[in-house]
């Protein structure tokens, strides 16, 4: 079933941070191109008025208030960094929020680490300094909930987009896509890439069955490469990935154990894991379920001659150089596919729901539609909010997209 791969790969910095979520059928929605560049990393932290800054500006902003009361009320976002990632999703939200008039506070500490300690100290400073609404794309599941709870009882309402607050603290949260399809994805790609199949367009299932059908070769095992051991939305993958090996197509071809290393926050850590999966020669696959993880995957291959498959989540504008382009070997390179989403978009949404929330035409409840304005390349949509697996409710922006060698053009420079 295996051949002997060589590739030449990039190698890439060891310094930096993991993206926790990379960010589903959603019954409405726009996965399209990416809405706006990311500001530049700042160790400060920023805030941004609808109208700017000068007298004139708030002449303006006066004007709007006597219509609209809400509009002198302000929203903040605590992403998880200030790396580039983390800086699109804060643009997306800052331009979405200060359109509709409102004034956007960023309020990410910059240079922080990969756990919950710096992003408590922010939320704090959120509630200190008299925020009306806090947006918050967590790291951890675990050691938020006293001061989310803290700025509950002082009436501020919160939401979440990526990796979700708990459910009885937040109005709703906005998912880049369903879990249980993210799942699916990644267990699908995993194994077309370990039998060498090409990507097959939207009906990847049926070319998974397929191609099993064909295979009698020793169990298929996919490898993980996930963020933190508590990330939430690693962690409803890697459910959502055992769910999908349940399907009898799987039985006796493919193992329905995942092998599953922890990246633990650090790139080079990720390098390390991914040193170990070579060395145990276990897995016929790794699939990275962090954002930024394939690079340093591929670094851990280095002059190593391996048959070890990679794809997974990843952003298309940093990692398109590691798909082969048109008119090369499908497989020349070891990283057939990589699936990702607009990132600039979907911490836009928790925006508006806070945006609707404050305005009283939006409580996050199942069944209700959320009202999404046109911002960026996007059109104003609206979303239909569902029940969450954690009890909570949310929002799905939609599929995510699958980048290969057919569109490498034209996804290589977008999200």
């Amino acid at each position: 079933m295996k051949k002997k791969i060589i590739a030449t790969l990039l190698a890439v910095s060891m310094t930096g941070t993991l993206f926790a979520g990379c960010g589903g059928t959603s019954s409405s929605g726009s996965t399209s191109g990416a809405s706006s560049a990311a500001a530049a990393a700042s160790s400060s932290k920023s805030e941004t008025v609808a109208d700017g800054s000068d007298s004139a500006a708030a002449d303006s902003a006066s004007a709007a208030a006597d219509t609209t009361d809400n509009k002198d009320k302000k929203i903040a976002i605590i992403d998880q960094e200030h790396h580039e990632q983390c800086l699109l999703q804060i643009q997306g939200f800052m331009d979405y929020v200060t359109e509709q008039g409102y004034t956007a506070v960023d309020k990410t500490i910059a240079g922080g680490e990969s756990d919950s300690t710096v992003q408590i100290q922010a939320i704090d400073e959120a509630i200190t300094e008299g925020v009306d609404a806090i947006v918050v794309n967590c790291l951890s599941e675990t050691g938020l909930d006293e001061v989310v709870s803290k700025g509950v009882d002082q009436g501020i309402v919160f939401d979440s987009f990526d990796s979700a607050i708990p459910p009885t603290n937040r109005l709703v949260n906005v998912n880049q896509c369903a879990p249980e399809t993210v799942g699916a994805f990644y267990v699908r790609m995993g194994v077309l890439a370990a039998l060498r199949v090409e990507y097959p367009g939207d009906d990847m299932l049926s070319a998974v069955e397929e191609a099993l059908a064909d295979y009698d070769g020793p169990e298929i095992v996919l490898g993980c490469m996930s963020h933190l051991a508590d990330a939430p939305v690693q962690n409803a993958w890697i459910d959502a990935m055992y769910a999908e090996l349940e399907n009898p197509i799987y039985d006796g071809k493919v193992s329905k154990e995942l092998d599953i290393n922890y990246g633990s926050g650090s790139l080079q850590v990720i390098t390390e894991r991914a040193q170990a999966f070579i060395a145990e020669d276990k897995v016929d696959v790794i699939i990275s379920l962090v954002g930024n993880g394939i690079p340093p995957i591929l670094n851990a291959f280095e002059g190593v001659d391996s048959d070890i498959m990679v794809c997974g989540c990843g952003r298309f504008s940093e990692q398109s150089s590691y798909i082969a382009k048109q008119g090369e070997d499908y497989f020349s390179s070891r990283v057939p596919y990589i699936m990702y989403w607009d990132i600039t978009y979907y911490a836009a949404i928790a925006g508006a729901a806070l945006i609707q929330n404050l305005e009283g035409n939006f409580n996050g409840e199942v069944g209700e539609v959320l009202h999404v304005e046109a911002t960026g390349t996007h059109p104003a949509t609206d979303f239909t909010v569902r029940e969450a697996a954690d009890g909570g409710t949310e929002v799905i922006m939609g599929d995510p997209i699958i980048m290969d060698q057919n569109n490498v053009a034209e996804y290589g420079d977008k999200f």
